[in-house]
């Protein structure tokens, strides 16, 4: 398989999952989210983990705890009710889903760090959703941009414009080393630890998920940046 084969079917698998992390955190479950839970997007976790991974046991918990709530109710309003409750409030969120509380150390928006996202979304012609409104550095917001920036290196690379799937991915690897990949981890962590015992772990399990996957995808994406014909 030629070079830009492989990136470009690396980079449509990686763009499916960050998709599919942008969506469980963007917004309440619907009917969409779940069926493609419980349905493609394991195959696409386990062509990025494999199959017997341990990052495979945080996916096949999301999907207990999913079937779980569907046992409860059809629709899995608990969780869109415990969607509300973590991420939007009324009340001290457990775990902020925005970057700047992170970089700043205290629980303040619209940051140094939102506006040093805005400028890398900015670089890479990406609008975010709600901008100048909302703060741009929301997990959903960031997961969508990765998203979009795989997107274009395998678009580039399908039409074997290399020097262009390089420069995607170039700017993959630079968000996750500066903004992403700095803060997920502990996002997962405090959402882990301040998670009341009565709730559900369908978005701690989820959480997990994107910090394995910045860790894991910071490697892959300079695998790739490798690939990439000198």
């Amino acid at each position: 398989m030629e070079a830009n084969e492989i990136i470009a079917n690396a980079c449509a698998n990686r763009a499916f999952i960050y998709q599919y992390l942008w969506r469980v955190f963007s917004d309440v479950p619907d009917e969409t989210l779940i069926e493609t839970t419980l349905g493609a997007a394991r195959e696409q976790f386990e062509l990025f983990f494999g199959a017997d991974s341990p990052e495979m046991e945080e996916f096949t918990a999301l999907c207990v705890e999913l079937q779980a709530a569907l046992a409860l109710d059809a629709n899995a309003s608990s969780l869109a009710n415990e969607y509300t409750r973590l991420f939007i409030g009324p009340g001290k969120l457990p775990a902020s889903p925005w970057e700047s509380v992170y970089a700043c150390g205290e629980e303040l928006v619209f940051q140094q760090s939102t506006l040093d996202v805005r400028a890398a979304y900015h670089a890479a012609g990406f609008a975010a959703a709600g901008y100048p409104h909302v703060p741009d550095d929301h997990i959903a917001t960031e997961l969508a941009f990765m998203a979009a920036l795989c997107d274009e290196a395998k678009a580039c690379a399908s039409s074997d414009d290399m020097p262009g799937a390089k420069v995607a991915l170039g700017r993959q690897a630079m968000f996750l080393a500066e903004h992403l990949g700095c803060w997920v981890g502990e996002f997962a962590q405090r959402l882990t630890s301040h998670l009341p015992k009565s709730a559900s772990s369908f978005y701690v399990h989820a959480a997990n998920l994107a910090a394995v996957l910045c860790k894991a995808d910071a490697t892959a994406t300079a695998e790739l940046l490798e690939a990439c014909p000198k």
